[in-house]
């Protein structure tokens, strides 16, 4: 078989695109079975998958094989970039005409690597290696993404001419002494009452003038490249870009630039947008504009770059003049309206989760700028508002929660409100007229959720993590005023500034039937006790294999946590927080013969139906019922897990079972807190308060470190879990746990 690299520069080629499913040629590798010890590979949606969940004797779990021909003839290096495990080394080989050739690179703690073969001389490969060699027990997991060629020597000069930074051209902008209105041009992105407000606000003046200091050595012109450099995601782009500057924001400019009535700070705003404008590749990668190729990371840096060029548009419009404006229209009307309406028709999928909304501010500013000069424009801004509409009525349940957690739903709902309020400016009516009606009863979402510990916003539910924001909290406060939104915001406001906490009475109480979940809220004496039950909607994107799974937060600590997404960063946690084995899970233990293997028992994703908990509760009781067999059934016949509890102090968790796999079950309990074990008996101390987990003399407690993590100004967290073990096919597992003050 022959396989003929295709260009993507005059110095690189590749010749196997794994990001792209329909391109990808992960069939023709030859893959060692590792099946004794859990190895899979398989092609995702955006590259090839590997993972392992033991540590085979050779100390190579995986190595895969590929025998073609490939001319290489004009390139000196074979490349492979991998995201390999941390502390694991990638070996790259390959049999050219000119011989064998070898390779060894560590894996890096976090990112991806390009392995870099020398080739030299070689005008043909034949066959190629990779492995993967490691010391490291347990599971682990990775990805790689593609394989080509590059000539050095071309490469210098292909870089070299992105590193010539012209100015932006005289022609395209307003000379300062004729700057001299300082308001905006449109009143869309931001309306001129915020800029007077500004103006006499002193934390915003300091913080204004602290930006013009760091603009003073800001060039914009170093922001024209092959590709952009948007948002601090290095999956798809280049590991030389990885370091690459990020650039001063031309919304931060030109709003500085108003406030400070500095025409310096404008016209910087202008030459930073026309710079981004100038890039021929508005992605931050090589991969979605790969000749011939299919896959698109749809419009997420398309639809930014607009929202921030938008900015410039209307705040520093006065340092454009009409050559320069004219240039930033079409732009943004042809590269960025073209590729986000191309998205939007072919993506069914996008009105019913967050990247609709994600995607609106962007092209509702754009239209609205365009509307201001082109008359045809109006009747796709109001088809867009309505698709918006669509897609928050899709996506908020009518029990005011969201399927995907908080953090997605600040994602997505949260640029949805900013889109509706640039509409709004450009219709000229108060938000409250184009917001949905659903976004009121999210109340009720901030309380099931909300996290009653000072340093957290809400449980990290699903791809979450705690910490929501205090913009976010305004915004969401703003739409839905004296609600849990409102008190949220108030909270974290007085986290930040290191204030006393306002006194939050939660509800004893509540449940999201459509979204799944429910929460207890009881005290004991003047310390609240959070229980919150996991289940979810069915088809949930963005959720973890967490249903009939429990949070536990008590006297300010978390003693029962969920890992939610985005930590644990260098450990081989990082890749499985998504996994049952991190969550407050029951799952079968054994020998298995189909994945997992041997110790991971996965459910089907996403859950094909909802799994809904049930239950009641005041001041005093609790209880919750829940059904998860659903997704399990590989590995249960039945599982039920029960919640009883007839005062705060005490708790019983009674799990009834039918296994259809395995030999028993483990019950798993995660927490950061310190814990002992004395005969059948678990403590988990807190600052203020104690947790006393007892379970039956027929099992067997251990304790495990799953991952460190140690974050700036804080001290350092050990994940661990306690695993309650006990054999047998059928029957049921019960703790009681019981909670006081100390």
């Amino acid at each position: 078989m022959k396989i003929i690299p295709t260009p993507i520069n005059v110095a690189e080629a590749i010749f196997e695109p794994f990001w792209d499913p329909q391109l990808s040629g992960l069939k023709n590798w030859k893959i060692t079975d590792g099946s004794s010890y859990g190895l899979k590979v398989f092609q995702n949606w955006c590259w090839v998958n590997f993972e392992w969940t033991a540590l085979p004797p050779h100390r190579r779990p995986l190595f895969m094989e590929l025998n073609s021909l490939i001319p290489c003839k004009g390139y000196n290096r074979l490349l492979l970039v991998i995201n390999a495990p941390p502390k694991s080394i990638v070996i790259l080989s390959a049999l050219t005409d000119k011989g064998r050739f070898q390779t060894r690179q560590s894996a890096h703690p976090t990112e991806k690597i390009e392995v870099a073969l020398p080739i030299t001389n070689s005008n043909t490969i034949n066959k190629i290696q990779i492995a993967i060699e490691t010391n490291q027990q347990g599971s682990a997991a990775g990805w790689i993404a593609w394989l080509g060629l590059q000539n050095t020597s071309l490469l210098k000069t292909h870089l070299s001419y992105w590193r010539r930074n012209y100015p932006v051209p005289e022609t395209y902008l307003t000379p300062v002494d004729k700057i001299k209105k300082f308001k905006p041009i449109y009143g869309i992105m931001v309306p001129e009452e915020t800029i007077k407000s500004d103006r006499k606000n002193k934390s915003a003046l300091a913080y204004f003038m602290e930006l013009r200091k760091k603009a003073k050595e800001f060039v914009p012109e170093t922001l024209r490249n092959e590709s952009l450099r948007v948002h601090m995601d290095n999956r798809y782009n280049r590991v030389r870009d990885h370091k690459r500057p990020f650039n001063i924001q031309c919304s931060e400019l030109a709003r500085a630039g108003l406030v400070l009535k500095d025409p310096f700070l404008l016209r910087l705003a202008a030459r930073a947008a026309i710079a981004k404008a100038m890039c021929p590749n508005w992605e931050e990668n090589p991969l979605c504009e790969f000749p011939g190729g299919i896959f698109e990371h749809r419009c997420f840096t398309h639809t930014e770059l607009m929202e921030d060029i938008c900015h410039a548009l209307d705040l520093a419009g006065e340092a454009f003049n009409e050559t320069g404006r004219d240039y930033i229209l079409r732009r943004i009307a042809e590269e960025g309206l073209g590729r986000t309406n191309f998205i939007i028709w072919k993506h069914d999928y996008i009105f019913r989760n967050n990247q609709l909304s994600a995607f609106s501010p962007g092209r509702i500013a754009v239209y609205a700028l365009l509307s201001k000069h082109w008359r045809h424009v109006e009747p796709y801004m109001e088809l867009a508002y309505k698709e918006l509409c669509e897609n928050m009525n899709n996506i908020l349940l009518p029990d005011g929660g969201y399927a995907e957690g908080p953090s997605y739903f600040s994602y997505g709902v949260g640029f949805g409100i900013r889109a509706f309020e640039y509409y709004a400016r450009w219709k000229k009516i108060p938000l409250s007229k184009v917001i949905p009606k659903r976004l009121a009863k999210t109340a009720n979402m901030a309380w099931c959720l909300g996290s009653t510990c000072p340093e957290n916003d809400f449980i990290p539910f699903g791809d979450a993590i705690p910490h929501f924001g205090i913009y976010p909290l305004k915004l969401f406060a703003s739409c839905v005023p004296d609600s849990a939104w409102s008190l949220l915001h108030k909270k974290a406001v007085a986290h930040h500034n290191k204030k006393p906490l306002p006194a939050i009475e939660w509800p004893p109480f509540i449940r999201l039937p459509n979204m799944g979940v429910l929460a207890s809220h009881r005290k004991i004496k003047n310390e609240w006790l959070k229980i919150f039950v996991s289940g979810c909607t069915a088809n949930a994107d963005h959720n973890h294999e967490d249903k009939g799974s429990f949070v536990i937060e008590f006297a300010g600590e978390t003693f029962a946590l969920d890992p939610g997404r985005h930590c644990y960063y260098g450990t081989s946690a990082a890749a499985l927080v998504k996994n049952c084995e991190l969550h407050n899970m029951l799952i079968p233990f054994g020998n298995f013969n189909v994945r997992p293997c041997p110790e991971l028992p996965h459910p089907t994703k996403p859950f094909p139906r909802g799994i809904v908990a049930y239950g009641k509760g005041d001041k005093v009781n609790f209880n919750a019922f829940i059904n998860p067999t659903l997704g399990y059934e590989k590995y249960f016949k039945l599982w039920k897990r029960f919640f009883i509890s007839k005062s705060p102090e005490i708790l019983t968790i009674k799990d009834v079972y039918h296994l259809a796999n395995g030999d028993g079950v483990d019950f798993l309990w995660q927490t950061t807190l310190p814990v002992t074990i004395t005969n059948n008996q678990i403590i988990i101390q807190g600052q203020k308060g104690r947790c006393t987990i007892t379970t039956g003399l027929d099992t067997h407690i251990g304790i495990e470190e799953v991952a460190r993590e140690k974050k700036e100004n804080c001290p350092e967290k050990i994940h661990r879990r306690i695993r309650i073990r006990k054999k047998g096919k059928v029957g049921f597992l019960e703790v009681k746990v019981f909670f006081e003050l100390v």
